[in-house]
């Protein structure tokens, strides 16, 4: 399973100068340390967002700076005698109060990028990064984000803004009405509920939800099927020509054949089905799946986000992870058969 949530803030805001380490002392040390969560556990931005050695570990002296040009995307029709020259590149923005960061940015503008999905200058944000489901988060916790982002010292790390042909327009954000709603009669309504908006702002849709294929030659990612949000099967392909480990970077279709391995990984579908779905799982097998990487049978989970005890999920509170399972317990089963493709990445 992968619960991504997140893939990345990317191509966020780049400022101008850099903001002290120490917060506003508008920021209390209790919504720092929501923030901290939200950001490094539920949200995971440090997936896209910190560099990584090539054994997969991430580099900690770097914690959320970016990565520059992750993905060099030529214009549509563009011929090139060096595909890789930087001409075209998608980056993970640098998220440190640096000058090469977000220093320069004020809260609300990091607000409207980070979950709206507008920058201070009124152009779109990237696709890749999912504001359309970050929109539902709360206004505390939207604080609480920006609070801790706050909080991390600069880092100089200078990241490319990419180009205007791979920025696709604003799309419409998924809306409260749009996500499943637990059933009333559930034993566990409450944990449920909980496991609702958590699953929410976790954007475990983002993966976790057959797509439809984009329209749009601009966009990085295909659009979510949302009659059909966390039903599973979407395809992703890992990159592996930028010494990482395999099925740790992932998102649609290629944008160059050069750039990604052969395998797909197929996501989990997350109703409780029995024979296509999480409907043999008990809390146990979830949690270890979550903590661990590991499914009921004690294999590892190929998918990145769950693939091993250092990965997205792994440090999620023992309660949020209950609260997800009686959540995706709750929802109407959907039979849908999902390939499985896991030994390609082993």
């Amino acid at each position: 399973m992968r619960c991504l949530h997140a893939l990345p803030l990317l191509a966020l805001l780049v400022g101008c100068e850099s903001s002290p380490t120490a917060p506003p002392a508008r920021y209390t040390p209790a919504q720092i340390d929501r923030g901290r969560y939200l950001v490094n556990s539920v949200a995971y931005c440090g997936f896209c967002h910190t560099a990584m050695y090539p054994d997969g570990t991430r580099e900690q002296s770097r914690l959320l700076a970016g990565i520059d040009c992750i993905i060099d995307r030529p214009a549509p029709g563009q011929t090139r005698a060096n595909p890789d020259d930087g001409y075209g590149c998608l980056s993970f923005t640098n998220l440190t109060n640096d000058a090469t960061g977000i220093g320069e940015r004020t809260d609300e503008e990091l607000k409207a990028a980070t979950f709206d999905g507008v920058r201070h200058d009124g152009t779109a944000v990237s696709t890749v990064h999912p504001y359309y489901l970050y929109a539902l988060y709360s206004e505390p916790d939207r604080d609480a984000v920006v609070a801790y982002m706050r909080s991390l010292p600069p880092v100089e790390l200078p990241t490319r803004r990419e180009p205007p042909w791979t920025t696709a327009p604003l799309i419409s954000v998924v809306t409260d009405a749009q996500l499943p709603t637990p059933s009333p009669a559930y034993p566990e309504h409450e944990a449920a509920t909980r496991g609702r908006y958590l699953a929410a702002i976790a954007a475990c849709s983002w993966c976790h939800t057959p797509t439809y294929p984009s329209t749009d030659p601009r966009a990085a990612t295909d659009v979510i099927q949302r009659d059909r949000i966390y039903q599973g099967g979407r395809g992703l392909r890992a990159l592996s020509s930028l010494g990482y480990r395999p099925g740790m970077i992932a998102l649609d279709p290629p944008v160059s054949p050069a750039m990604w391995s052969t395998a797909t990984v197929f996501s989990t579908n997350l109703t409780p089905d029995p024979g296509t779905g999480l409907g043999s799982y008990s809390a146990a097998d979830f949690t270890r799946v979550m903590h661990e990487g590991k499914d009921p049978a004690g294999k590892y989970s190929c998918a990145a986000a769950h693939g091993d005890p250092t990965s997205i999920s792994a440090s999620l509170t023992d309660g949020d992870v209950l609260d997800l399972y009686h959540y995706f317990r709750s929802l109407p089963p959907a039979t849908r058969p999902v390939p499985s493709t896991c030994e390609a990445f082993k």
